[in-house]
């Protein structure tokens, strides 16, 4: 029988703000201090601005925003499988002015774009290797900066993850690291490498890329795992 991750309030998107209400009260029971306006504060304008993208840039919930403006991630709307990491590996941004060739250069939208790193290479790799695939979505657990987080950091900033989880038409997620996968799932580590019920999605957490990149000999059991979530899960990379 497939082992089930916490049961998340936020299943249907509709029940956002009872879920925002739900996490707090969570943070609470673990003895992390109430957060003041949880909902970001956005300006009632444009559509754009009522959007979860707005909502996140203008987050200001915690100090780690004075250190980095937050991330929107790299989002795809037509990804097949989710990729989280315990920080942002990409961006949206519109598109370049200075190339009126292309496509959206006269459109409002945003095109989502990854960090040049090694993880973002390794994670281009699976996708290709893995998933067979270059319909993907990077998705982070926390939005601004890169130092260690604290437990009300995340508590405050998963809330958007959720969201973004929930609006991915992915059926497939891969979740990196110890600290997602306690935040995400609810669960410890001991976990990883099982499917796990996550939203309408298949899950399984595995080590963070930070751990593949500084000891190479954990690809092995990643790949057995990724493997064990494409057989869990019903994909369909064509």
């Amino acid at each position: 029988m497939t082992p089930q991750a916490t049961k998340n309030p936020a299943q249907n998107p509709k029940t956002a703000e009872i879920y925002k209400l739900y996490e707090l009260y969570l943070a609470k029971s673990f003895g992390v201090d109430y957060i003041a306006q949880c909902a970001p504060q956005v300006a009632p304008s444009k559509s754009l601005e009522s959007s979860l993208a707005a909502q996140i840039k203008s987050c200001r919930i915690c100090a780690r925003s004075k250190l980095d403006t937050p991330k929107l991630d790299y989002v795809r709307s037509d990804s097949v499988v989710v990729f989280v990491s315990e920080f942002a590996m990409g961006d949206m941004a519109k598109p370049p002015k200075s190339n009126p060739q292309s496509p959206s250069a006269h459109s409002a939208n945003f095109s989502p774009f990854l960090f040049d790193s090694k993880g973002a290479q390794m994670l281009q790799n699976i996708a290709q290797n893995v998933f067979k695939t270059n319909k993907f979505s990077v998705l982070s657990l926390l939005k601004c900066a890169t130092r260690e987080s604290t437990q009300q950091e995340r508590e405050a900033c998963k809330p958007y993850l959720i969201s973004q989880l929930s609006k991915s038409p992915a059926k497939a997620v891969v979740l990196f690291g110890e600290v997602v996968c306690e935040s995400v799932l609810g669960l410890d580590f001991s976990h990883k490498g099982v499917a796990l019920d996550l939203l309408d999605k298949k899950a399984i957490a595995t080590y963070s890329l930070s751990q593949l990149l500084r000891n190479p000999s954990l690809k092995k059991q990643t790949l057995a795992h990724l493997h064990t979530l494409l057989q869990a899960s019903p994909l369909n990379p064509n």
